[in-house]
């Protein structure tokens, strides 16, 4: 069992003192939707303490349309929700006495704490306006995180330009070379939501829409505690809410420049026994747009649009270098100047390459220095409708659109033989919410679209049916005259100083037999390697009702359902239908191809030509071997068997109930139920796999049964809002992305060859390279390599009884606001991974289970 635990002692001034930001901390609420949030507290008399009954209690922002109501109870409780993030005005209005307090920030997910004290001697018809800042603790949540407002954005500097950049300031949170995890766990384990929708990355569980931070209204992240709405994770929750329009027109122009003049450039690594070195430095990186927003119908219709175009430009500096042979070490430990005659000449070439003594690495002589440029450029598009029926029936609409494209050169080999790539991701949500019996119901439904769509090819069409190759242990002087065949030759300079001859033929090294190895990197020609053409896509709807009742104190209940029905369409294919891997110096080829396998549905196909051959597991190696019908699969978009759809399907429903026994005492209980169906590719479904000869159906794996209690516990002492006791325990189920729908549940098959090259199987001797070009191997389709293996070929297995992946969690802490914009707290947090699901081998990694270690044995 994996257990992670983690104390928290912090001090932190937050609202307008820091640079006009607010970030509020560990205080993410309970009971609200992931786009909104609420203001609650009590009305008393300022001189006896009596808790005023029939209090108005109305809200008014720029951020709302409208103003919202409500009435305090028996004992003087009112709460207003939900409320879009902004800063809002709380009127009180009692007998003939108008109390205004203005300045009441609401967070997203966020309950603000408004307690109020009237004074009924005063005078009827006097309007009180008190400015004052709400405090920053939610008495009502036990949930652990920050809330990071447009301000922030704005005044603090954050290491990007999307909204992941500023993930940081969370406490326990760090880069894991993917993303920003939190609390021991990996960004890999996270959920992403704008405005609502679930943008997720379906293949790994990245970012999805990496929003730009200037389209931010708030950012909520949940890194703890989160409560029965938030499931499928077991690190953190992000939220993040996109600016909306408003009753007043309003906008701003915006631009951002990083010139790789102010940009500390990077050191060169040299690489030991190889020839091309490389650097990359920023040229620039830039954007710059405009947002704004305003009402169509005064509360009643708003827009909002945003416009901002990034460009950025990488420029690799390739440097190619020869060995030298002319130093000698003296008796000094110093090494000798450089004289590449023999000792019998009065030089002190021997032979071999000189060694620097300090290092251990070769010494080198710098040929020649190119440029090779990286290029990207996107635009970043919001679209945002808000229309309100009335203050109780408002709705949403919103769309944005990332379209990009980037071009990439080959840095190993010729610059043909890199890659440009287009891709389009998308994001629509729709958000309804209604209020009914006097605003104690209210129902939220919203439903989202997000796509994403890359398609990745060929730097040169001229390579785009070369298969790549890489070419290993070799000499930059054999391949860099013709490019190792490819007809785009490396510089004169480097022809020349790599040129291996006799004396007097021109180079400058004659004695060393090889100036320019390639021995620990490789040089790669050809096309680029595996084709993309990918379309990821997840259709989701929520639907959320909370009620609010009295009984022993008072109950807020939220019920819910959210279904996610997750498609991908991906490519499987290699330009040239093969990769290649040529051991120049050992006349070694190892061919890779993708392979579709013959099955009982498809024994009349025709296009099932070819023969793959692996060893026979059962003969514990003792030379059997298996043999299939199979298909090789092309090499162009298109080709039969290279688009590969998979599907996923989540639900899940929760039941909640935030129980305020006293105003300053609330129990949270909270149950949530998830299943997660992972379905086999399309061409599998309902078919007779031809590996295990098991019969299939349409779901690969049914994870059920998932029940994650939660329930916590709060305590305020000043019955102000101004402090918070509180512990949470809960049970978190993480979803599994789609790769394993791809890899596992696709029918992935790679059947790998080894070739002799110089038996002559692959041609001829290519002078170019130095041995038989890989392309030759492809020739004759039919023909049987030296050793060959079907990778995935022993099928995948799912153990009898699997289940889903679970954390347990605790937390606990005390948060006590000393001041306005001054608070202090300790947290603690102990996270144990109870279950995991692994794949496994029982037979020396024959087969492949994907099982639950440790809960199964074959």
């Amino acid at each position: 069992m994996k257990t992670n635990n983690k104390i928290l002692l912090a001090m932190a001034m937050l609202g307008p003192s820091l640079l006009g930001t607010q970030l509020y901390q560990t205080d993410v609420a309970v009971a609200q939707s992931a786009t909104s949030g609420a203001i609650q507290g009590t009305v008393v008399d300022v001189k006896t303490g009596e808790k005023l009954v029939g209090v108005t209690v109305t809200v008014t922002s720029t951020s709302l349309q409208g103003a919202q109501t409500a009435i305090t109870d028996e004992n003087g409780f009112y709460k207003i929700s939900p409320l879009p993030p902004g800063d809002y005005l709380v009127t009180f209005y009692y007998l003939e006495l108008t109390v205004e307090r203005s300045g009441v920030g609401v967070g997203v997910n966020r309950t603000t704490p408004v307690f109020q004290k009237l004074d009924q001697g005063k005078a009827g018809g006097e309007v009180v306006k008190i400015q004052d800042t709400a405090p920053t603790i939610d008495p009502t949540s036990t949930t652990q995180g920050i809330t990071i407002d447009k301000n922030y954005l704005k005044n603090i500097p954050v290491p990007g330009r999307t909204f992941e950049s500023a993930l940081g300031a969370a406490a326990g949170s760090q880069g894991d070379g993917v993303g920003i995890s939190f609390s021991g766990s990996s960004s890999l384990e996270n959920q992403y939501y704008v405005d609502g929708v679930n943008t997720t990355g379906l293949t790994f569980g990245t970012v999805g829409s990496p929003v730009i931070n200037d389209f931010i209204e708030e950012i909520e992240v949940i890194t703890g505690g989160y409560n029965a709405e938030f499931g499928r994770a077991t690190g953190g929750v992000i939220n993040v809410v996109t600016k909306s329009g408003s009753n007043e027109f309003k906008g701003s122009v915006f631009g951002y420049f990083q010139p790789g003049i102010f940009t500390f450039n990077s050191e060169r690594t040299p690489t030991n026994a190889a020839s091309i070195d490389t650097n990359a430095n920023v040229v620039y990186d830039a954007d710059f747009g405009f947002e704004m927003g305003g009402p169509i119908i005064k509360d009643k219709l708003w827009f909002y649009v945003g416009f901002a175009p990034a460009f950025s430009k990488l420029d690799i500096e390739r440097t190619t270098k020869s060995q030298t042979d002319c130093r000698a070490l003296q008796a000094n430990g110093q090494l000798s100047g450089c004289d590449a005659r023999l000792a019998a000449m009065g030089g002190f070439a021997d032979g071999a390459a000189d060694i620097d003594p300090e290092t251990g690495f070769f010494i080198t002589k710098d040929l020649d220095t190119e440029i090779r440029s990286r290029t990207s450029t996107a635009y970043n598009i919001l679209g945002k409708i808000n229309y309100a029926l009335n203050p109780q029936n408002q709705g949403q609409l919103a769309i944005q659109a990332l379209p990009g494209s980037a071009k990439s050169p080959g840095i190993f080999g010729p610059a043909v033989s890199g890659f440009k790539a287009n891709q389009l991701t998308t994001d629509i949500s729709a958000k309804w919410t209604s209020k009914f019996n006097d605003n104690k119901t209210e129902i939220e439904a919203i439903v989202g679209w997000h796509r994403d769509y890359i398609n990745a090819e060929a730097f040169d069409p001229i390579f785009a049916n070369d298969p790549r190759q890489i070419l290993l242990d070799g000499s930059l002087g054999l391949w860099a005259p013709t490019g190792a065949g490819t007809g785009f030759p490396e510089s004169q300079a480097t022809i020349n100083g790599c040129r291996d001859t006799m004396p007097g033929g021109g180079d400058e090294f004659p004695f060393l037999a090889n100036n320019c190895p390639m021995d620990t990197s490789a040089y790669v020609i050809g096309g680029p390697g595996s084709l993309t053409k990918d379309t990821e896509q997840r259709r989701s709807a929520r639907l959320g009702i909370t009620q609010r009742l009295k009984a022993a104190g008072s109950h807020e209940f939220k019920a819910g359902v959210d279904v996610e029905n997750n498609l991908s369409d991906k490519a499987r294919l290699f330009t040239g239908g093969a990769f290649l891997q040529n051991f120049v110096g050992s006349n070694f080829v190892v061919v890779d191809r993708w392979v579709q396998l013959r099955g009982p549905s498809t024994m009349d196909d025709p296009r099932f030509d070819n023969k793959c051959r692996t060893p026979d597991p059962d003969t514990n190696g003792n030379g059997g071997t298996l043999d299939f019908d199979c298909d090789y699969l092309g090499g162009q978009l298109g080709n039969p068997g290279t688009q590969v759809v998979g599907n996923t399907l989540n639900w899940s429903a929760y039941l909640r109930d935030s129980w305020q026994i006293q105003p300053n005492l609330t129990l949270n209980v909270g149950i949530r139920y998830e299943e997660q169906r992972l379905r086999y590719a399309d061409f599998l479904q309902n078919q007779v796999d031809p590996l295990t000869n098991n019969q299939l159906g349409t779901n690969a794996m049914v994870l059920k049964n998932n029940i994650a209690p939660r329930v916590g516990l709060l305590y305020d002492c000043t019955k102000e809002g101004r402090s918070k006791v509180y512990t949470h325990w809960g049970r978190f189920y993480e979803t599994i992305p789609m790769d394993i729908n791809d890899r596992s549940f696709g029918g992935e098959i790679l059947f790998e060859q080894a070739f002799d090259s110089s038996g002559g199987q692959c041609g001829p001797r290519d002078d170019g390279i130095g041995a038989a070009n890989g392309k030759g191997c492809l020739a004759d389709p039919n023909v049987i390599g030296d050793s060959e293996n079907l990778i995935g070929a022993s099928g995948v297995l799912i153990a009898p009884g699997i289940k889903s992946q679970y954390m347990d969690e605790i937390i606990g802490g005390f948060e006590y606001e000393i001041l306005d914009d001054l608070k202090v707290g300790v947290s603690y947090q102990h996270r144990a991974l109870g279950r995991v699901i692994e794949d496994v081998s029982t037979d020396g990694a024959n087969t492949y289970i994907i099982a639950n270690p440790g809960e199964w044995s074959a």
